[in-house]
């Protein structure tokens, strides 16, 4: 389910394939059950 932050409004959404492109701790991969494999702190950022 989407929800259009602006109007509430809430619709239905059917796709074959889902992008969470949220990092590594993805919060929507968690709330689709999709599960992390590999090794992680395999790199290094500095936001300024």
């Amino acid at each position: 389910m989407i929800r259009d932050r602006a109007s509430g409004e809430a619709a239905t959404v059917r796709a074959t394939y889902v992008i969470g492109a949220d990092g590594g701790r993805s919060f929507v991969g968690q709330q689709a059950g999709i599960g992390m494999e590999g090794e992680t702190g395999l790199g290094y950022a500095l936001n300024v």
